[in-house]
């Protein structure tokens, strides 16, 4: 005889298929009206289902519904591996750094720096490291896309692309199926995006660019491929857009843009898609967010904001989803915080915040969460931090890297 659990039906969207893990603990579904596979945790006492996240099933997507799951069981946990960053530097070129998977310390790979048509500000690279995208501050208003060959050499993939708009942009992000990348539209007050073909070429897509806020300065895309939410600095809020899984195309969310601090500088979401945060330079302050897993809608944490030190430039969430990490520029030095795993709310670490070099720029971490990058444009420095897995305490390696002056900075690695 079957009882109903407590709290049946569970949600879902319009549900295909579920299979369960070996431990019976972790439920996945299918979806016929998405391409996206949600995870579930399942109480082995109760039976009650608790939803955790959704993910993109795959990256070329004919249609929109994904049937059937197989589940097998592996004899080792996926490992990933970091294989090469990305500078754009202030002398209009990019410095690829090749990282040592075991020690992690970068050393500058052959042949670079490369000088790449249309000054750089911004990078991105694909999830599969083939393509890297470059936004320019020549005042053309473009994105070039790169092949990336051995060594991390950059070879530009045709013509620059527009932007839409006559307006600078000033980050870009690639999304996880690496089918889209966006632009945030600094002085455009807009956000543009792009489609990527198999060889790397973009496209402008097509209604883009579409409006943000005032000042947008950066983005984020949430580790599922669902969501895109963007730091709208001279309006203080956060604006949250869609992603259409077939096209790409943003849809703006309805109810407006979120509020934030002030000056809100850069956005992350945690490697779970649970939680946002936003980097609040005026504030001196980091706002965390709950996410809404079906329609990205932000909850403001309890606890929230937490203080920073003195001009916060860039956010980091570590991958394993445990610490956030932030790069204060006028106080040179690292905050660093603990992440409740319930809500969200962060906790500075004892120890906190760590000595950083003159003028921090944007930091990175390695794809295991064992090392933080962090370039230093007062000391023309790469600086690398090791990553206490319990604590989340940064400690130097005591391998500084030089380098030119840095506009921004990317870091990707294969899963193994």
């Amino acid at each position: 005889m079957l009882t109903e659990a407590a709290g049946s039906p569970f949600a879902a969207v319009a549900p295909s298929t579920v299979t369960f893990d070996p431990s019976g603990q972790h439920a996945y579904v299918t979806s016929r009206d998405e391409i996206d596979i949600t995870s579930y945790d399942v109480n082995v006492t109760t039976g009650a289902m608790t939803r955790r996240y959704s993910m993109t099933s795959r990256s070329q997507a004919s249609n929109l519904n994904t049937s059937t799951i197989a589940m097998v069981q592996g004899t080792a946990p996926v490992a990933f591996t970091p294989r090469f960053a990305y500078l754009t530097n202030t002398t209009n070129s990019v410095t690829a750094l090749a990282i040592n998977p075991t020690t992690g310390v970068p050393s500058i790979a052959s042949g670079s720096p490369f000088t790449l048509p249309g000054s750089p500000l911004a990078i991105a690279v694909n999830p599969a490291g083939t393509v890297a995208l470059s936004v320019n501050k020549d005042g053309s208003h473009t994105v070039t896309a790169h092949k990336v060959g051995a060594n991390g050499v950059l070879t530009p993939i045709g013509s620059p692309v527009s932007t839409g708009v006559g307006a600078l942009a000033a980050a870009i992000s690639v999304d996880p199926t690496g089918r889209f990348a966006y632009t945030a539209n600094f002085t455009g007050n807009s956000i543009s995006g792009f489609t990527i073909d198999s060889t790397g070429a973009l496209t402008l897509m097509s209604g883009s660019p579409v409006a943000a806020g005032t000042n947008p300065v950066s983005l984020a895309i949430n580790p599922h491929g669902k969501f895109v939410y963007v730091a709208n600095k001279s309006s203080n809020d956060i604006s949250l857009y869609t992603i259409d899984p077939l096209t790409g195309a943003l849809t703006p969310y309805s109810g407006g843009a979120f509020g934030a601090g002030t000056n809100p500088q850069d956005v992350a979401t945690d490697p779970s898609g649970k939680f946002l945060y936003a980097l609040n330079v005026g504030s001196r302050t980091v706002t965390a967010y709950a996410i809404n897993p079906l329609n990205g809608t932000l909850s403001v944490a309890a606890g929230t904001p937490v203080t920073t030190g003195l001009d916060p430039i860039a956010i980091a969430a570590e991958p394993g989803g445990k610490f956030v990490y932030v790069a204060n520029s006028s106080s040179a030095s690292i905050s660093a915080y603990t992440i409740d795993a319930a809500s969200g709310a962060l906790t500075a670490i004892a120890g906190s915040p760590f000595a950083s070099g003159l003028n921090p720029g944007p930091l990175e971490i390695d794809p295991n969460g064992n090392f933080l990058y962090l370039p230093s444009t007062g000391l023309s420095q790469l600086l690398t931090y090791s990553i206490d897995p319990t604590a989340g305490a940064l400690k130097p390696t005591g391998n500084p890297l030089t380098v030119p002056g840095t506009d921004a900075f990317t870091l990707w690695g294969t899963a193994q």
